[in-house]
């Protein structure tokens, strides 16, 4: 919904707050300069230029070190993303490629790497353990986050595409270099949104 996706994460956001908030001290700031200029205290605490411009050039400094940091931030992501896409391309393809998978196997493969974007997406928003009978499948404790629990119903495919014989070790081999790289790709992820921007 354009609510929840575009409105409501504004009204939400830290970051949008803590800008409101020293934009309001900016306009008392200046609200108080126009009202010591039309006082009797017209002559009190005035300032060089030169401290003005030391100021300036300080808060240049900030500005470009946090509009460089959030940069490489976004670049970052968007390499991982892109990286995300030609993993999921390359599994696909391989699996795809293999003679002995029939066409139960390849639809399955297909909605498991459909979901896991997704999966991921909403890991990284709001992380959520996994719970339900997916999770209850496996002896011992389960996934605790949605991307691995994808990941690991990829390798169950895979395991059981080779107790039947359809896929030999070596095909297994070369699928296993793009799963794990899924995971790779997550962690990724998951170190930009654990990693704040320096004040």
């Amino acid at each position: 919904m354009p609510f929840n996706d575009t409105i409501y994460p504004l009204i939400t956001s830290m970051k949008l707050a803590r800008v409101a908030g020293y934009a309001t001290l900016s306009a008392a700031y200046a609200g108080l300069a126009v009202w010591k200029e039309r006082s009797a205290y017209e002559r009190w605490g005035d300032f060089t230029p030169e401290i003005h411009a030391a100021l300036t050039l300080v808060l240049g400094w900030l500005l470009v070190f946090h509009t460089n940091t959030a940069y490489n931030r976004w670049w970052e992501a968007r390499t991982l993303w892109g990286g995300l896409i030609n993993a999921s391309r390359n599994m696909a393809a391989t699996f795809r490629a293999i003679p002995g998978c029939n066409l139960a196997d390849r639809t399955a493969l297909r909605d498991l790497l459909c979901d896991f974007a997704p999966a991921l997406r909403d890991h990284l928003r709001s992380p959520i353990p996994v719970t339900g009978s997916n999770t209850a499948e496996t002896s011992g404790p389960g996934p605790t986050h949605a991307p691995v629990l994808q990941v690991t119903q990829i390798y169950r495919l895979f395991g059981s595409c080779k107790a039947a014989g359809r896929i030999d070790g070596d095909e297994l081999r070369v699928l296993d270099i793009d799963t794990s790289r899924l995971l790779e790709l997550c962690g990724g992820c998951e170190r930009i949104r654990n990693t704040r921007i320096a004040f």
